[in-house]
């Protein structure tokens, strides 16, 4: 009997030691009730389909199904995790299988849950371990649970490539000196852990469910640093650009720009205002004006401009496009809508062909209000958001088609944001021309005057209000400029940050001390210098400041560069839009890197000689120059005055063209490259260095910019995207294209390869 006794206890007591030990964790763990579920917090939701990132919490899926069978777990850096019907401690009978003896069993009470105490744990729930498997994509559809992507591979888990990992042993795990995007490591890239990610909008629920509506992954992360899995600095030039005469005269001012698909710009005038500098083509050709009194015209007001030869051709313009609005159809032609006078429910299409005869179709009174100084945005189906204008307190979508019927939404926040007039013809508005931007949950970013809300198109409901944007207008006429930063893309179609950036504008009063139609004796105030950042995507969305301008700005262009970079050019330093109402030409470029230390962002450039002011425009080329056109403060042509009437046409070549980089600019192969993108899929890029070194994935960035309508300081749909990068093999670059129309609007796409910042000629994409 003592021998039976002495056998029993040489068992038992072992398994009430280790009974003790799961005691005394389930205490230090804060007395979870539920067996089985050890620091599991009450408020994380158990749904999961992640494969590689498994909910501990679901007993029912547990880990062996074979009790009789141990684990075989093929991951040998994602342990074997027990069943949690079962305790935590192995049977003594049945040794838990771990194959990686570095990173040990989670259920082993011995073994502490962060095996490396000099590495501190960056997820604040041990149980839940932010770890990769590296044989696996890193795609995680739960959002409460974000993968947390390694920093020495950032943002690259190629669904069909393994993520390199340069740390065999602690696997994919951030760097404690290097945080990850999210900064806050108790604080999950959720803010609200009650309020799931895929509506970042608690107001409007539900709303972001939409099919092909992509989320922020962390709104609180910065502006994208220069591409997936771009990791090296750029190279740094002392040069500073440098300007060319192009055309010394192209014949019509670029009051409206666009850069088509086919390599045309295509840029046009008022019709309404006397005879431009270049007759129709051929000669004789005189189409009735019925902005001239039904007379015959002799002049042209719209040309296409080939940026490769400088050729011009001459375009027919009916219905008077002054001051007018216009976006592209995912067929890449180009809507030109709204206008004054015979113009001003306008829409006027020109095919994107290469058809030497190819001119504007026009269908006059198809929009429902009124469009004069009114912007436009594209939406994910294609059609277009047809927003303000004067006294038009509206908008409407307008589909790709000139035949459609108009589906139009009041919209009281222009009234609102509108200055009074200070008698009858004497408007002062500073809320024309507002700002819009397609954010990546669906819904529209709008700013007029000093205000901003979010609206969700299909309805007009307002979503947001956004806190006042105090010190001044920076719409139409102080016409301040304004950008969507660069979406950044994770390799399961994320935006890891959404950011706009206004600068510039000049004071409510500004147009007031100025006009004719108000004073006798022209005050012109100095443009503001400053510069303001928002992430509207974020809960609690507030204006942040920018680095000051090294000057004042106003009616000033601000374009996205293929590396990233912004470039700030045309304008001036005092007084606001409008006939004769600014002086102080600003002739200084702005290079802007939204990503530098604050103080090293700004950076000036060599200056022009040619004053862009009033009715000024900019376009990037696909060979990574800046087209500059247009200029005319007057009313009618006019050149024997101080700012003349500018028909020259100026090309700009930025830092990065410096000669001494040229080694660094990627040449891309369109027959090797895949040219039609389909949303969400893997595409491929063929290029080379002009070196003919070995690409890089740590070197190589592509961007994708869509082309925006520029005109008075606002460039209408201009967003750039960073798409992930997952391979670089044989010259060829493995990329994933946009997951949806949120992110990128379908159509035509500058798609350009980057090597430490160094572009080269883009090719065409288009994206469907």
């Amino acid at each position: 009997m003592a021998h039976v006794i002495k056998t029993c206890l040489r068992f038992l007591i072992p398994i009430m030691f280790a009974c003790s030990l799961v005691v005394a964790r389930d205490i230090a763990d804060g007395g979870n009730d539920q067996p089985g579920k050890c620091n599991q917090k009450p408020d994380q939701p158990q749904d999961n389909s992640n494969p590689i990132q498994q909910n501990i919490t679901n007993p029912d899926q547990p880990d062996n199904p074979n009790p009789d069978q141990p684990q075989d777990n093929p991951n040998a850096i994602q342990p074997s995790i027990a069943n949690l019907d079962q305790p935590d401690v192995p049977s003594p009978d049945q040794p838990q299988d771990n194959p990686n003896q570095i990173q040990p069993n989670i259920t082993n009470p011995d073994q502490p849950d962060n095996p490396n105490p000099d590495q501190p744990q960056v997820n604040p729930n041990p149980i839940q371990p932010n770890i990769t498997n590296p044989d696996q994509p890193q795609d995680n559809p739960n959002p409460i649970q974000p993968n947390i992507p390694n920093p020495y591979q950032p943002d690259n888990p190629n669904p069909g490539q393994p993520q390199e990992n340069p740390n065999p042993v602690q696997p994919d795990i951030p760097n404690p000196d290097q945080p990850p995007d999210n900064p806050n490591p108790d604080q999950p890239n959720n803010p609200n852990p009650d309020q799931p990610q895929d509506n970042p909008n608690p107001d409007q629920p539900g709303d972001n469910q939409k099919p092909g509506i992509d989320q922020p992954t962390d709104p609180n992360a910065a502006v994208a640093d220069g591409g997936s899995d771009y990791t090296a600095p750029p190279l740094e030039t002392g040069f500073m650009g440098e300007w060319v005469i192009d055309n010394p005269n192209a014949g019509v001012a670029a009051m409206q720009l666009q850069l088509m698909p086919n390599d045309k710009l295509v840029w046009y005038d008022t019709t309404s205002l006397g005879p431009s500098g270049i007759k129709m083509q051929p000669e004789g050709n005189c189409p009735i004006n019925p902005d001239a009194k039904n007379q015959p015209d002799c002049y042209a007001h719209a040309i296409a401009y080939d940026w490769k030869t400088s050729a011009v051709r001459t375009l027919t313009l009916q219905g008077d496009a002054w001051c007018s609005s216009g976006n592209l159809w995912p067929n890449g032609n180009l809507a030109a809508t709204g206008g004054t006078a015979t113009g001003d429910k306008a829409i006027r299409m020109i095919p994107n062909n290469d058809d030497p005869n190819a001119d504007f179709e026009t269908r006059l009174n198809v929009l429902a209000d009124v469009r004069w100084y009114a912007s436009n945005v594209v939406l994910p189906d294609g059609s277009a958001v047809v927003l303000g204008g004067r006294d038009s307190f509206s908008y409407e979508i307008v589909p790709p088609s000139l035949d459609f019927k108009p589906r139009r939404f009041d919209m009281p926040f222009l009234k609102e944001t509108t200055t009074p007039a200070l008698g009858p013809g004497r408007p002062v508005e500073n809320n024309l021309y507002p700002f819009q931007f397609l954010l990546p949950d669906g819904n529209i970013f709008l700013y007029a005057n000093n205000r901003a809300i979010c609206f969700e198109p299909q309805t007009g409901t307002v979503v947001r209000q956004y806190p006042e944007l105090a010190g001044g207008s920076r719409n139409y006429p102080p016409s301040g400029q304004a950008a969507l930063l660069p979406l950044k893309l994770t390799a399961d179609n994320q935006v890891i940050n959404t950011e706009i950036v206004i600068c510039g504008g000049n004071s409510p009063d500004a147009y007031k001390v100025v006009d004719a139609r108000h004073v006798t004796e022209k005050q012109f105030m100095p443009a503001l210098r400053d510069c303001h950042r928002i992430q509207p995507l974020n809960q609690d969305a507030t204006w942040t400041d920018e680095e000051q301008m090294p000057s004042g700005r106003v009616m000033g262009d601000l374009l996205d560069l293929p590396n990233a970079d912004l470039l700030m050019l045309n304008g001036a330093q005092s007084g606001t839009s409008g006939w004769e109402d600014a002086t102080d030409a600003n002739l200084t470029p702005l290079l802007y890197s939204p990503t530098k230390p604050m103080g090293k962002r700004f950076k000036p450039l060599n200056p022009t000689t040619i004053a862009r002011m009033y009715h000024s425009c900019s376009a990037l080329l696909p060979d990574t120059r800046i087209l500059v056109a247009g200029s005319n403060m007057h009313q009618f042509y006019t050149f024997d005055t101080q700012f003349p009437t500018e028909l020259r046409v100026e090309k700009f070549s930025p830092p990065y063209l410096d000669p001494s980089l040229d080694p660094n600019r990627p040449i891309i192969d369109a027959k090797g490259s895949d040219l039609v993108l389909q949303y969400g899929k893997p595409f491929k890029i063929a290029a080379t260095l002009q070196s003919n070194e070995t690409m890089v994935l740590g070197e190589i960035m592509v961007t994708m910019v869509y082309p925006p309508f520029t005109t008075h300081g606002f460039s209408q749909n201009q967003r750039l995207i960073i798409p992930a990068l997952t391979s670089i093999e044989n010259n060829v670059i493995n990329a994933v294209a946009p997951g949806g129309g949120t992110v990128a609007p379908p159509g035509y796409y500058m798609l350009f390869v980057n090597r430490l910042g160094v572009p080269g000629p883009s090719i065409w994409v288009h994206i469907e």
